[in-house]
């Protein structure tokens, strides 16, 4: 997901209370539970994503607690993304106003790499303990070989986090030697304690794929059953990962003047941390059409365009239906599967409410069809205002142009499914509060329906 972006110290406090329900109702649920990586600000700083470690067996209840700690908290579970067999990601939100607080869980089974079973999910939570604030985290030596394989298996080692693995070895520097040697046999450990003395800052990512061939090799495979079910396990993953992509489409529409741009940078900094990643473009998905400069003026004054002879507005546009669905099977719906928040401003259905804009002279029976042919985003935000809001924002457009526009778009909306009608003549926070709502009301309705859960409480 995302990185959080700066706290303030409400967002901050908000981010403890959720974290505190979920290891509370974890506990209420008697799932067994321990933290990982470093946790020593936990609760009152949590900067990016709350590592647990559960048993497998405990895996597919955490789903229930997490919707249960949402409702019970006010707040929404907007996101469940399966990135590994073994591994789920949740994103737990509350909303006060424009401002959305997030808390992203990331639980995880047994660490399993290449057919092997590196680390066991009951063992090291059989041997948790609590740490000075009371939360449950694992012994000093499970803290270390966990560390130590993640960093290792994806061949990221810098300074900071040698001196990490160093400090944790420095307290308990027997125990640490022999859970690796339980885990990986007297030799891989010995090279592995060698090489961690000798490192001072950032280690070469080729010597620590060279760590990790050496450790892979000294763990036993598991057995042909265990890896044909884990095999299906993952092609069914995958399969629901590209069957049912956790990433979200909006397109946003209206007038000019509607206030799109600003709207659209505000809810997208409030929303964003739900996804790993987001996008935006303009118009269109720019696959087979680039985009270009507009004529002199053309932008200013969109009106003021000659339209199109019949011949070239239905190759035009023919051309652009092509493009949207070429550029949907190609950018748009992989970046769905990769769970990208994908942003529209304007679309092609934007050509039915002013075909003016696009150089056409009417909206045509034909311009309607290709419409429908057209993939469409996940859910429409269609914005609207008074002329005399709209004129006092652009007066590019005429006033009765604005009327001409408004009147279509109000129209346009209920033939779109799934969209809003959001009258922005109100201050800038309370729309924005609308449309996160809206938003995160469609992901949390998603995540129940494909979980089987049911329907959480709404916003706080």
């Amino acid at each position: 997901m995302q990185p959080l972006a700066s706290t303030s110290s409400a967002q901050a406090t908000e981010r403890r209370r959720l974290f505190e329900l979920f290891a509370a109702a974890m506990d209420e649920a008697g799932v067994p539970w321990c933290l990982l990586g470093r946790v020593d600000e936990y609760p009152d700083h949590i900067a990016s994503d709350v590592d647990f470690m559960v048993p497998e067996a405990a895996l597919p209840r955490v789903a229930g607690i997490a919707a249960r700690v949402a409702s019970r908290a006010g707040g929404r579970l907007v996101q469940c993304l399966q990135h590994e067999i073994g591994a789920a990601y949740f994103a737990v939100c509350t909303t006060d106003g424009a401002r959305v607080t997030f808390l992203h869980l990331d639980v995880s089974g047994d660490y399993r790499r290449g057919g092997r079973r590196w680390l066991s999910a009951d063992d090291i939570v059989a041997s948790r303990v609590r740490n000075v604030a009371g939360l449950w985290v694992p012994s000093t030596a499970d803290a270390f070989v966990y560390y130590l394989v993640k960093r290792i298996d994806k061949r990221q080692l810098d300074a900071p986090r040698v001196a990490y693995l160093k400090s944790l070895r420095a307290q308990a520097p027997d125990a640490c030697e022999q859970a690796l040697r339980q885990r990986f046999g007297a030799a891989p450990a010995q090279r592995v304690g060698d090489a961690l003395a000798g490192w001072q800052g950032d280690v070469d990512a080729a010597e620590l794929g060279r760590l990790r061939e050496m450790l892979q090799g000294a763990l036993p495979r598991e057995s042909l059953l265990a890896s044909l079910r884990a095999a299906a396990a993952e092609l069914l993953r995958k399969a629901r990962r590209i069957l049912q992509p956790t990433g979200l489409v909006i397109g946003f529409l209206g007038p000019d003047g509607a206030g799109k741009s600003t709207l659209i940078e505000r809810m997208t900094a409030e929303v964003e941390p739900a996804f790993r990643q987001r996008r935006y473009f303009h118009l269109r998905p720019n696959l087979l059409i680039r985009k270009r400069a507009s004529a002199a003026g053309s932008a200013d004054r969109p009106h003021d365009q000659v339209p199109r002879p019949s011949w070239q507005a239905v190759l035009k546009t023919a051309l652009l239906c092509v493009e949207y669905v070429a550029g949907w099977a190609v950018r748009v719906r992989p970046l769905q599967v990769r769970s990208t928040l994908v942003i529209f401003d304007r679309y092609f259905h934007d050509m039915l409410a002013d075909p003016r804009r696009y150089r056409l002279a009417a909206s045509p029976r034909w311009l309607h069809a290709m419409s429908r042919i057209i993939p469409a985003p996940d859910v429409w935000i269609v914005l609207d205002a008074p002329v005399e809001v709209l004129q006092a924002r652009k007066s590019e457009v005429d006033p009765q142009g604005s009327a001409k526009q408004r009147t279509a778009y109000r129209a346009l909306a209920p033939t779109l499914a799934g969209a809003h009608l959001v009258d922005t003549a109100r201050d800038v926070d309370a729309c924005v509060a609308e449309i996160n709502g809206i938003v995160l009301g469609v992901l949390a309705a998603r995540t129940r329906g494909r979980l089987g859960l049911a329907a959480e409480g709404g916003g706080r």
